[in-house]
């Protein structure tokens, strides 16, 4: 299991989204990239191991706006 994951905003509105996901779930990145990408602790107490449900229920279409592929295969 990956112990961080990645996710980088494609648009604004990915980023938007990001901020939404943090605010929803209390997650905290423990790294941003300038272009964005943000770091997140999966073994964190405050980081939702769901992530993708989580952001399912900011909005369903998150996928198109936000990447994750960047985080690898083995994050489950």
């Amino acid at each position: 299991m990956a112990r961080s994951i990645e996710l980088a905003p494609l648009s604004e509105h990915g980023g938007f989204l990001l901020d939404q996901f943090e605010e929803a779930t209390g997650a905290r990145p423990y790294g941003v990239e300038l272009a964005g990408a943000r770091r997140y602790d999966l073994m964190a107490k405050r980081m939702p191991i769901a992530f993708d449900l989580a952001l399912d229920a900011v909005d369903p279409g998150w996928t198109e706006h936000i990447d994750w592929a960047r985080t690898g295969d083995d994050w489950e």
